[in-house]
């Protein structure tokens, strides 16, 4: 069963999703709260939500044939412009060429949506923490909360933390006595609000087991692309073209 408030419909569908995640027979229950007068709809634009009631009414249920009957949100995101070089770093498989830290994120999403992963602790851990253990938090209120409070954060490099400035997707360390962390809402900027002192160890069965023997790439890719070939007639349902089809399942072969 999913019970969820409204969100941007990318969210919402994503939501959906994850009802069928295990793959299951089981029928999947779905109800999404609406908005009362007095709600608000933060962190989302109310505009948003109310698009995605909107294309909720309209659907009997949440499977991936009404959803693709559903038209997409017209968003005015903003947007970076792919430069020759982008493309050529993208691409680029030469180990002492290629910048592994060099990201998409701001081509396929909304800037103002970046992230890091934040953990408190009265020292900063030996090793980087499960992501369990971490916060999400918005770069640019992270930023502003460490420049107002003089808090001195510490980002997770190669294999120890370093002080720099956060960059989306990083994981920072922040000091159990900054606070800004409520243990009922999550962030919330409050230097006032300090979490309790936890434990970051690791229980088993959240590492995940090493693989048996070495794999080599080439087995590798083809296993994937033959893996998304399996699901290509969910794909025609779809009305997804076969040159896409096609395509996607290109990607798939040269992924890594």
């Amino acid at each position: 069963m999913l019970i969820t408030e409204l969100c941007p419909w990318s969210s919402f569908v994503q939501r959906y999703g994850r009802c069928r995640r295990k793959r299951t027979e089981n029928t999947v229950q779905i109800h999404w709260l609406d908005y009362q007068q007095e709600w608000k709809t933060r962190p989302y634009d109310a505009t948003e939500c109310e698009a995605t009631r909107d294309r909720s009414v309209q659907l009997p249920d949440a499977s991936l044939h009404k959803l693709a009957e559903i038209p997409l949100p017209k968003l005015d995101l903003p947007s970076y412009q792919l430069t020759k070089r982008d493309v050529k770093t993208f691409f680029c498989t030469h180990p002492k060429n290629r910048d592994t830290i060099y990201t998409i994120s701001q081509y396929v999403r909304d800037p103002t949506a970046f992230t890091v992963a934040v953990v408190w602790s009265i020292e900063p851990p030996k090793s980087l923490p499960h992501q369990k253990f971490t916060c999400p938090v918005s770069t640019q209120e992270l930023k502003n909360f460490c420049k107002s409070y003089g808090v001195i954060p510490r980002v997770w490099g190669e294999e120890t933390w370093e002080n720099k400035e956060p960059k989306h997707g990083d994981v920072v360390w922040l000091p159990l006595a900054a606070g800004g962390y409520s243990q009922e809402r999550g962030w919330i900027a409050n230097p006032d609000d300090k979490c309790q002192a936890y434990s970051l160890e690791v229980e088993l069965e959240y590492n995940d087991p090493l693989f048996p023997y070495a794999l080599s790439l080439g087995i590798h890719l083809q296993d994937t692309e033959a893996a998304l070939r399996e699901v290509i007639p969910y794909l025609q349902m779809l009305k997804i073209p076969e040159r896409l089809i096609e395509e996607i399942c290109r990607c798939a072969r040269w992924h890594d």
